[in-house]
């Protein structure tokens, strides 16, 4: 999303530590500049807490990752 836009901020909010750390080193696996100049912010917290010290927001993007198998 930060390449697509000229200005402005991207940010990212995991539930889990892991997950954010594993998505800075996507992030930078990438070669992303917009990582290293700040227009990606990636953070750990709760969704229910959301982002409300960064807000208004232009666009919100919701994504989660559910297990692989269905439970029985």
């Amino acid at each position: 999303m930060a390449r697509l836009m000229d200005t402005g901020y991207v940010y990212g909010l995991n539930s889990l530590k892991k997950l954010t750390n594993l998505s800075i080193k996507n992030v930078n696996k990438n070669n992303y500049d917009t990582y290293d100049d700040g227009r990606i912010v990636l953070l750990t917290g709760t969704k229910s807490e959301g982002l409300q010290e960064f807000s208004p927001f232009d666009c919100i993007n919701i994504g989660y990752v559910v297990e692989d198998t269905v439970p029985r």
